[in-house]
């Protein structure tokens, strides 16, 4: 019996070896894009969006700048298929929140997918491509070790490994911002953009979701009771931007009632000088994200 249980023992110890460096290699940023925002503590100040936001707007330049320097910003956005407005990212930003926090500052990034459905009924939360997501599926979202995020396979090790060379180098920094590393030449950055804008049927697919939009508003209103909420709408290239007019004309008019009903500052960015570099006509580019974080920043301080 001894003999067996030292057999065991020995086969363990190399078994959870290996489990521990599986479910350590989760931290390391260049490797999951998402995972430190799910195993980070418990926030006083939040930035929340898509991708747009994830890789465009950076806590350390909000931190550096804002007059309101107590509550550190932290950016707990994702990706267009994980965060639209909706039950599930409500759910995990009111899990994310400090329950104490009363002075906390809160960055809403909008733009029309984050409120829009490609479904046939827009408004059918059954139908929202986030439901089968990790956001949707796990509760505890300050977890360290998240053994829910990591079991629920959204992606499995090796997929995540061969998506994450086809997404670029990235780097899932402490603070929650995601820095992409592209070639970023005039033939690539034409390259990806020709590739967002191929496409078709964009405008006829994506349409405005009422719930999407009151789902928005609960956000705003559940933020308001732990500090200052400022809504953004982060710049894009000229191109993107007449594609997602075509698709959403009454946007800024929508989130201008929302903010104005609810007593909140909402400003629209964007890229008619032509000072801001995107990777993709979407994405803005690490330099022109420090630029716009520093020009929010400073916008906010006016209201401070």
């Amino acid at each position: 019996m001894k003999k067996f249980f030292k057999k065991i023992v020995y086969f363990s110890i190399p078994l959870l070896f290996i489990i521990g460096i599986y479910v350590y290699s989760f931290s390391f940023g260049s490797f999951d894009f998402y995972y430190g925002r799910v195993s980070s503590p418990k926030q006083n100040s939040l930035i929340i969006g898509n991708s747009r936001a994830a890789q465009g707007l950076v806590p350390s330049v909000f931190n550096d700048e804002l007059i309101n320097k107590k509550n550190k910003m932290y950016n707990f956005s994702f990706a267009a298929n994980y965060s639209p407005y909706g039950p599930a990212y409500y759910k995990s930003i009111k899990n994310k929140v400090d329950e104490t926090v009363k002075d906390g500052v809160f960055i809403i990034s909008v733009d029309p997918g984050s409120i829009s459905s490609n479904t046939d009924n827009p408004n059918d939360e059954s139908l929202f491509i986030e439901n089968s997501s990790f956001l949707a599926n796990i509760e505890c979202v300050s977890c360290n070790p998240n053994f829910e995020y990591i079991l629920h396979r959204q992606e499995t090790f090796y997929k995540k490994l061969f998506l994450n060379k086809i997404r670029g180098e990235g780097f899932l920094h402490d603070d929650g911002w995601l820095e992409v590393n592209l070639e970023m030449d005039t033939s690539s950055i034409n390259k990806r953009l020709k590739l967002k804008l191929q496409e078709e049927g964009y405008s006829a697919k994506y349409h405005f979701s009422k719930k999407r939009y009151e789902y928005l508003e609960k956000t705003i209103t559940f933020l308001k009771s732990h500090g200052k909420v400022y809504i953004v709408r982060l710049p894009v290239h000229n191109s993107i931007l007449e594609r997602q007019f075509k698709a959403f004309p009454d946007f800024d008019k929508k989130i201008s009632f929302l903010a104005k009903k609810n007593g909140v500052k909402f400003k629209v960015f964007n890229n008619n000088q032509g000072k801001y570099i995107f990777t993709d006509g979407s994405h803005l580019y690490k330099e022109s994200s420090l630029l716009i974080s520093k020009e929010i920043a400073q916008w906010i301080n006016l209201d401070q």
